[in-house]
């Protein structure tokens, strides 16, 4: 994937929050709150265009696992399936839009400055039906520090779709064991045996219940020790009645805290735990650390997940309101 390239914007609202943009995969390349990195920002450019983890990158067509064969309103359809698990996870990574470029427009209005990133992807790719024509919106207010992302689609079949962005969040010097968390959800996905499918929902049990804040460390430790889920935490909550006007996650490290609002109906939280050498303009510390980011992702449920039509259009939002205390 050496061959990959992309074009850059900056969205800078004057009032302390800068976001770096990138054509490929209308992603998120850095972001800085008055001069400092909140999320893991890549050293090299080129490991940032082709790196598996997705680091900012727009998860598109479908954030996620979903089962590779299935079929809507009796026409089946045949996803990539990478890992030859029975699941296309993320919409095919490197067969998806995740790694092709979109065209970019840069809006400014009295009060806000926003990106707009398009693109068609095309009836068949990575399996998916339908040709999609995807719309993605970062959006800053030149008065407050909030960062809203609002995705946009419309298609000419039937077809899945469910999307986020993977920004891997890191505001310190170290790893992210020490953040607190808290997550308004009181029920959880549910697993297959021996296997990262999602099978059902439950009850929040009371080591996964984090409604009251709580140090992120005890909840993937949790996770290692007693469930075994690919040695990190990779968990998704899911919110009954999504309430917009609270934020339904947040994550504070010292006196720096992110409040996350959305419209969907679940979020993924997954703590990047591979180890893999990786240097990261954060610090040098950070290149072989465990728990070293931690992913927030919004994202509709993947047992009731969107199926969009043609005449519809689909059309969610994920706003990320940053605080200094």
């Amino acid at each position: 994937m050496s061959d990959l390239e992309s074009s850059y914007v900056l969205l800078d609202n004057h009032h302390g929050l800068k976001v770096l943009l990138s054509t490929l995969g209308a992603g998120v390349r850095s972001l800085t709150l008055n001069g400092k990195r909140m999320i893991l920002e890549l050293q090299d450019s080129k490991e940032y265009l082709s790196a598996p983890f997705l680091f900012g990158k727009t998860l598109c067509r479908f954030g996620g696992r979903v089962a590779a064969e299935g079929e809507i309103d009796g026409v089946p359809y045949h996803l990539v399936d990478e890992e030859g698990q029975g699941y296309c996870l993320h919409g095919g990574l490197y067969l998806s839009p995740i790694f092709q470029n979109y065209n970019v427009t840069l809006e400014e209005t009295e009060e806000n400055v926003s990106a707009v990133f398009e693109r068609v992807s095309p009836d068949g790719e990575a399996g998916f039906p339908g040709n999609l024509k995807i719309k993605v919106t970062y959006l800053m207010p030149k008065d407050l520090n909030i960062l809203t992302i609002k995705y946009e689609c419309v298609t000419d079949k039937p077809t899945l779709l469910s999307l986020s962005n993977h920004m891997y969040w890191n505001f310190g010097d170290g790893n992210v064991d020490d953040y607190y968390l808290s997550i308004q959800a009181d029920r959880v996905a549910t697993f297959a045996p021996n296997s990262l499918m999602i099978a059902g929902k439950a009850n929040v049990p009371a080591p996964l219940d984090y409604r009251e804040e709580k140090r992120v460390g005890d909840l993937v430790d949790y996770v290692v020790e007693s469930l075994f889920r690919d040695y990190t935490l990779d968990q998704t909550y899911l919110f009954e009645n999504p309430n917009t006007i609270q934020p339904q996650v947040t994550l504070r490290k010292d006196n720096v805290i992110i409040q996350c609002f959305t419209d969907f109906n679940a979020v993924n939280v997954y703590v990047e735990n591979t180890k893999k050498p990786i240097v990261f303009a954060n610090g040098e510390n950070l290149t072989t650390l465990p728990r070293r980011g931690i992913a927030i992702e919004p994202q509709t449920f993947v047992l009731n997940h969107d199926i969009l039509r043609p005449g519809e259009v689909y059309q969610h939002f994920i706003s990320y309101r940053f605080v200094e205390k």
